[in-house]
């Protein structure tokens, strides 16, 4: 992946687990080690996503991939989930992140992926999505990422992220902007920044 990167000066990549399958293994430790290293990424050929990578590791010196996989209704969090791609600078030192191996999804070999837990921290959530008057749009929260310790169990990276939102207002107001299911975090508050970015790119901003 490095090598391909490098050849074709990209900025950002995706890859569909689909056509990862027989004798070669899913990277997701190169996924996530690059990640690390400020390059865009999605996953399931996600390249709208991916294309915040680069842009948002500039801004905020840290931003990685994430999906929203599934309510907590009764914490007021969201269950962040992958199969097995995650951003290690996010982790906490203690406990130390670890590396497990599975057999993804339609594979036949063994995949390693790290499992950190990640440290308590203020984060943008950040989507691009379709704007049907200026072709794209930023949706972009205020959100947290809350203490949630790593299970094995899960098989796949994962975290909880809360918004500054009651979770229920946050949902309903990211759906009416129109905002994916996969987003990017940036570290820290990067709201003002990149609604002057949507300014200068002459795309659309919606806050939640």
């Amino acid at each position: 992946l490095s090598a391909l990167i490098a050849d074709r000066k990209l900025s950002g990549y995706s890859m569909n687990f689909q056509f990862v399958r027989r004798g070669l293994p899913t990277p997701f430790y190169a996924c996530s080690r690059l990640m690390s290293d400020g390059f865009g990424y999605a996953g399931e050929g996600d390249v709208l996503t991916a294309l915040l990578g680069r842009p948002l590791n500039l801004l905020a010196g840290e931003a990685f991939f994430a999906e929203m996989f599934c309510p907590d209704w009764q914490g007021g969090t969201l269950f962040m989930a992958h199969m097995g791609e995650i951003d290690v600078r996010f982790a906490r030192a203690n406990p130390r992140p670890v590396l497990a191996q599975k057999k993804a999804l339609m594979n036949d070999q063994f995949s390693v992926y790290p499992l950190p837990t990640l440290a308590e921290r203020e984060v943008t959530v950040v989507n691009l999505a379709r704007d049907a008057d200026r072709g794209f749009r930023f949706v972009v929260a205020a959100a947290d990422l809350v203490r949630f310790r790593t299970k094995l169990e899960f098989r796949m990276s994962h975290f909880k992220l809360k918004p500054r939102l009651p979770l229920e207002n946050f949902l309903e107001g990211y759906a009416r902007h129109g905002g994916g299911h996969h987003i990017y975090l940036a570290s820290g508050d990067q709201r003002p920044s990149i609604r002057q970015m949507a300014r200068h790119l002459g795309l659309a901003f919606a806050e939640v």
